[in-house]
């Protein structure tokens, strides 16, 4: 099996408290990956999700990735659909409080895939 680490560059100490959580099955109930914007915080949290679940976070329906959105003409638009737009959204992208209930509601589920709720 591939280091689903190796395509981060640097952060070698949160990588490594990362691979000792997994090597001991030792995963926390929640991780807060926090920093600038563009040093690899998605990068990392996915490759790390992806190691314990063995196989890629996209999709994964025992998954929620949240992500800040632009309020666009009445509805709500992700960072990555607006940069694929190619018009720049007025304001500045926030994670809004829809997308916090939806977390409440994501975790009264039970895993679907996953062998057991991380």
């Amino acid at each position: 099996m591939t280091d689903r680490f190796d395509c981060i560059i640097g952060h070698r100490l949160p990588i490594s408290l990362l691979k000792a959580s997994l090597c001991k099955s030792r995963i926390a109930p929640a991780y807060l990956f926090l920093g600038k914007d563009g040093i690899g915080k998605t990068l990392t949290a996915k490759a790390f999700a992806s190691s314990f679940l063995q196989r890629s976070v996209v999709n994964h329906p025992d998954v929620l990735i949240l992500e800040p959105t632009y309020q666009e003409k009445g509805r709500l638009i992700t960072v990555t659909e607006a940069q694929t737009s190619g018009t720049p959204p007025k304001g500045k992208a926030q994670i809004r409080i829809e997308q916090i209930r939806s977390i409440g509601e994501f975790l009264a589920h039970p895993p679907l895939i996953a062998p057991r709720s991380w």
